[in-house]
């Protein structure tokens, strides 16, 4: 089982992918992803959509 530092770290760099994210659909022209937690116990995931006004 992990420490509390460890799901610290691990939700910051969720917050990281989730702002770079806004690049990669802004680069490649997607409009909707798909953020995928593997790491928890049962299936977490967010779904992701670009709008001008996410950047």
């Amino acid at each position: 089982m992990r420490d509390k530092k460890t799901y610290a770290i691990i939700g910051a760099a969720i917050e990281v992918h989730k702002e770079l994210g806004c690049g990669v659909f802004k680069a490649t022209g997607l409009r909707v992803g798909l953020l995928i937690n593997f790491e928890a116990k049962s299936l977490e995931y967010k779904r992701l959509i670009y709008t001008n006004k996410s950047v």
